[in-house]
């Protein structure tokens, strides 16, 4: 039985990866590994575009020619594969186009509150000045 879980839980993951490589120094990754991860997250959110904004949503970096040796390990262990043959199970891309909704929303309600900020300092300076 898959057992579905939230996109936190997967961002949760991701960063315990990541922060598990970080410290626990060694693990250099080859830019095979990068490529092989680029590849994955392209074919699963469709588009190199959606993979660059997935990969500057979750660690603030674009390209994955620019991750970090441990975020690459981490996205490695979320996506399940180790070459360019291998395919990441349907629960896998589920988990990931989840997450990439997820960060886009959280970033496009953050972009809204700072927009709706914005427009009542606007016109509060607006009615100071009438």
């Amino acid at each position: 039985m898959n057992k579905i879980y939230g996109p936190e839980i997967t961002l949760a993951f991701i960063h315990c990866q990541e922060v598990r490589y970080r410290i626990f120094k060694g693990y250099a990754i080859e830019d095979q590994k990068r490529w092989i991860v680029a590849k994955h997250l392209t074919e699963i959110l469709e588009g190199e575009t959606q993979r660059y904004q997935f990969t500057y949503l979750l660690f603030g970096v674009s390209s994955t020619a620019s991750l970090e040796s441990s975020q690459i390990r981490a996205l490695l262990d979320l996506l399940q594969v180790e070459g360019f043959g291998d395919l990441a199970s349907e629960e896998v891309k589920n988990k990931i186009v989840n997450l990439y909704q997820y960060l886009l929303i959280k970033v496009n309600r953050s972009y809204l509150n700072n927009a709706v900020e914005a427009a009542i300092l606007q016109s509060q300076i607006e009615l100071d000045h009438a």
